[in-house]
This record gives structure tokens, C-alpha cells and sequence, in this order.
């Protein structure tokens, strides 16, 4: 797939949606540039994996099929902005439309987008998959590493935020292959949210490790055989949650743990799965299996 031009066919059909206008200050263009969804979408759109998702069934890029992916962008991206405004990550947004429309304009796309999907949702079932992620979303933004979060609560309570939508996505591309989608996005869900753990470590831009969110990263850490080990990085923990120590003593005491060592492995791993799954259900596809593979960073080392 061309993913370039197909993306630009995305956001020429979301520029012409008429919802964005009372939210513009001046010609109409403005709000996404400071959403900055064509950055976005360059890397990384929901629509393009929607297409994708099309693609395992033969199906070629069509009107049709671009005025879904761009609903399903919207959708993805009411999600995101949500997130973002949680997280304070989008300061730009709040200043340009403020809080309140802000709260408003995520409200809007996720009505917007449903309200356009009808006709293809999965039904109940799909609508499951985002109260999910909303739930995930809810225990990332209540709950800290100092609440003693467990690993298996990360994959039962936080990962559903990535999850979810993934699955949703899928069940709405392909809802013949709802089993096989699912499991696969469980794996995939997995290796792209500690992924995206493993880069807020570094990244002084994300709010994870100031506000204690409780990432695998940070949660590993902090499961220690040893009990006194345990102990003091809690009160490290919770001296930086006080601004008693800095946020570079954290980062050291994860680096020490091990911990980006594990979530390395558990990402590799659950990748390994991911393109092992595809090629088996997709044995003449290994084309589209790599290019997908590729566009989901998911395909060997990253």
C-alpha cells in the first residue's frame, strides 16, 4: 500500500468535515494543525491499519473504504486527544480552544465517528471493546505505581486502553476473523503499549514517569525478590512524588532493576508471536504480512 498518498486522501476527507469550523478562529484548516494530525497520521493512522485490515480480505482501496478510514481516525483521534488533554501532553490545544471545547470537540469527533460507522460496527460486542479501553484509560489516569499495582493487573486493568481500540479497529475491518484478530491484537496491543512505555522512560516530553503512571516499566522495577529492595524504591518512589529527589534518580533506579531489560523481552517476544500468527493464517500473503508487520512496528528489531 501506498500509505504516502492514502494518507492524504484520509485527511482531505477529515478537512472537509464541517464539525471543525465553530472550533476555528480563522479559515477553517487551523484546529489540526494544532491537533497536529497530518504529523500524526504520518506516523502512525488508524485508518491505514483499518486498510490494511481490508487488504487480508482482497479488498481494494475504494471512496468507500476511505470515508470509513477516516471515521475510524476521527474515533482514534477523540481518543488521543483525550488522552493528551489527561495527560496535559497537548498544551497547544487548550490554549487555542481551551479546556472546556476541547472536553467538547472530543465528544463531538466520538459522536461524529460512531454516528458514520453504524452501518459497519460490530454491534454490541464492539462497543464493548471501547468501554474497555475506556476503563483503561480511567486506571491510567486514577492510579499510580504506589497504589502496588501487580503485573498482571498492568495487563488486565491498563493495557485494555490499547487493546480495545485495536480490537474494535479489527472487528469493524474484518469481523469474519473476529477470533483470529483478537488474539493477535492481544499480542500486538502488548508489544505496542510497552513500546510506548519504554519510550516515555526517555522521553522528558511525557508526563509518565512525573506523574508515577503506573507503566511497566515502573511497576517492574519495583518486583523484587528482595523485600528491602522493594521497599527503597517505593520510598524512591514516593520521595519523588513529594519533589524530595529527582527525576533522573528514578530513571537510574529503573535502569539498575532491570526492568527495561524484561519489557524488552516481553515485547520481543509477543512480536515473535504476532508475525508468527500471520504467517500462518496469511501463508500467501508474506508480502502484506512484512509491509504490515513493518507499518505496526512489529516486524524484528526495533
Amino acid at each position: 500500500m501506498e500509505t504516502a498518498a492514502v494518507v492524504e486522501d484520509i485527511i482531505l476527507d477529515i478537512q472537509g468535515r464541517t464539525l471543525f469550523h465553530k472550533y476555528n478562529k480563522n479559515d477553517g484548516s487551523e484546529l489540526l494543525t494544532v491537533i497536529n494530525l497530518p504529523h500524526r497520521m504520518k506516523q502512525f493512522s488508524w485508518g491505514i491499519l483499518y486498510l490494511y485490515l481490508r487488504s487480508f480480505k482482497r479488498e481494494s482501496i475504494t471512496p468507500a473504504s476511505i470515508e470509513a478510514a477516516a471515521n475510524i481516525e476521527l474515533l482514534c483521534l477523540a481518543s488521543k486527544i483525550m488522552d493528551d488533554v489527561l495527560d496535559g501532553d497537548n498544551v497547544e490545544l487548550e490554549e487555542y480552544i481551551g479546556r472546556s471545547n476541547a472536553i467538547i470537540l472530543i465528544t463531538d469527533l466520538m459522536f461524529e465517528s460512531l454516528k458514520n460507522l453504524h452501518d459497519l460496527s460490530p454491534g454490541e460486542e464492539g462497543y464493548g471493546y471501547l468501554q474497555s479501553a475506556l476503563s483503561g484509560e480511567w486506571v491510567d489516569v486514577n492510579r499510580t505505581v504506589l497504589d502496588g499495582m501487580s503485573e498482571k493487573l498492568y495487563y488486565n486493568e491498563i493495557l485494555p486502553k490499547t487493546v480495545g481500540v485495536l480490537k474494535y479497529v479489527a472487528a469493524v475491518a474484518d469481523v469474519d476473523r473476529k477470533v483470529f484478530w483478537e488474539e493477535f491484537f492481544t499480542h500486538a496491543g502488548i508489544a505496542l503499549q510497552i513500546g510506548n512505555d519504554l519510550h516515555a522512560v526517555f522521553d522528558e516530553r511525557k508526563s509518565d514517569i512525573a506523574r508515577l503512571k503506573p507503566t511497566l516499566p515502573l511497576l517492574k522495577a519495583m518486583d523484587h525478590a528482595d523485600e528491602s529492595k522493594r521497599a527503597e524504591l517505593k520510598a524512591l518512589y514516593a520521595s519523588f512524588a513529594e519533589g524530595r529527589c529527582s527525576m533522573e534518580e528514578v530513571k537510574k533506579a529503573i535502569i539498575e532493576s532491570g526492568a527495561l531489560e524484561y519489557c524488552i523481552l516481553i515485547r520481543e517476544m509477543c512480536k515473535e508471536t504476532c508475525t508468527r500468527m500471520l504467517l500462518v493464517h496469511f501463508p500467501e500473503d508474506r508480502v502484506l504480512v512484512h509491509e504490515f508487520l513493518t507499518y505496526l512496528r512489529l516486524a524484528g528489531e526495533s
